[in-house]
């Protein structure tokens, strides 16, 4: 016996008083637009390249974001469009007296919220618990954000 299907052959071998039922169901198309997550307050295992588990504490950032100024919305969001979806690191520069003032007071915001840190001039990581990068690059992020926090620490 040969079944078909446009382009696929699939030999099959019965043996007497073998009875083959087959069934043919479509592909589920979703149609989702492109989003990203945000993180929310729960606990999450991964895996390390080592093979080791760790578990990571969620953030709360429905609480988080209702809560900030209009200045560290502004530069939040505004870093969140800039970022790389690999390793979160988001580049801006400032135009003028008035966006730099807003960087100022939003930055001292956001990162005593645990949502950004400066990494070099005009150069900041969102925390990936906050804003999640894409699922197989999380683990090297959140190490490049636990080092920079140690790195702050007095």
């Amino acid at each position: 016996m040969l079944l078909s299907n446009q382009n696929t052959f699939l030999p099959i071998n019965l043996n007497s008083g073998d009875e083959l039922v087959a069934s043919v169901t479509k592909k589920r198309q979703h149609h989702v637009p492109p989003y990203f997550a945000i993180g929310r307050s729960t606990f999450m295992n991964y895996r390390l390249e080592d093979g080791s588990q760790k578990v990571v504490e969620g953030f709360n950032m429905t609480s988080i974001l209702r809560d900030l100024s209009a200045n560290a919305t502004w530069l939040f969001w505004t870093l969140v469009m800039e970022r790389d979806l690999n390793t979160n690191i988001a580049q801006f520069t400032p135009i003028g007296i008035s966006e730099k003032n807003k960087v100022k007071k939003g930055y001292k915001e956001l990162e005593e919220a645990k949502l950004i840190i400066r990494v070099k001039r005009q150069t900041y990581l969102i925390n990936p618990k906050a804003i999640l990068p894409k699922f197989q690059d999380f683990a090297q992020v959140y190490a490049h954000w636990t080092d920079l926090i140690k790195q702050k620490k007095p």
